[in-house]
């Protein structure tokens, strides 16, 4: 006799759930979801796009940091974004 093993009937995501509500806070930091998008997907240009544009972002904004902590200033959020608003016009 030949015992098969039942698929779950759970969704990803109530397994997802179940995983998250078993961790600890710490470890549920490290608790990520990844989806591989290949190079032939139609998605696959624009999230690049997307993706170096936000990479842009951090590099000019961790910059623009830095360079104020070597003038001895804390910038702020709402100065960075400000100071971002003011760049892109």
């Amino acid at each position: 006799m030949i015992v098969r093993k039942q698929k779950s009937k759970k969704t990803p995501l109530q397994t997802f759930r179940n995983i998250r509500d078993k961790k600890t806070e710490i470890q549920y930091e490290y608790l990520v979801e990844k989806h591989v998008i290949r190079a032939n997907d139609r998605r696959y240009l624009i999230l690049d796009k997307y993706a170096h544009l936000a990479s842009n972002i951090y590099n000019q904004a961790l910059y623009r940091f830095r360079q104020s902590l070597f003038k001895g200033k804390w910038l702020s959020y709402g100065v960075l974004d400000k100071s971002f608003k003011q760049s892109y016009q």
